[in-house]
């Protein structure tokens, strides 16, 4: 269930392609080798992956167990649901105020922050 990526591209010390799993981590590498995505001037870069990383510590892994605990658990457990749930809207509140009077998360144009963030944003409800 990791999502994972090969590039043919990118060769090893062994001469093998590279190979590279989870979605954080292949965002970032397909941005810096596109050259799209992610800035490089170090004060924007730093906030698209502040961003990133948000997501991949907060919002997706709690997004993942409200959803379980709320729709797939076999037992419905409240303190659990209510704890997932609760964090969950915690967060969207901080990606609410950050996205206050702007179209993007990170800085003035889309970049992998706003992709990490979408399938997380537009299909849940509480």
């Amino acid at each position: 269930r990791v999502p994972a990526i090969v590039d043919h591209d990118v060769k090893g010390p062994d001469g093998q392609p590279l190979s590279i799993f989870e979605s954080g981590a292949i965002l970032i590498h397909l941005a810096e080798k596109t050259g799209k995505y992610l800035p490089k001037a170090p004060y924007e870069r730093a906030k698209v992956l502040e961003w990133v990383m948000w997501q991949m510590g907060g919002l997706g892994p709690m997004g993942g167990q409200a959803n379980h605990f709320r729709a797939y658990a076999p037992e419905k457990i409240e303190y659990a649901i209510n704890r997932y749930t609760n964090e969950v809207a915690r967060l969207w509140g901080l990606l609410d105020d950050q996205l206050e009077g702007r179209e993007w998360i990170a800085n003035d144009d889309y970049s992998i922050a706003d992709m990490a963030c979408w399938g997380w944003i537009t299909l849940h409800q509480l």
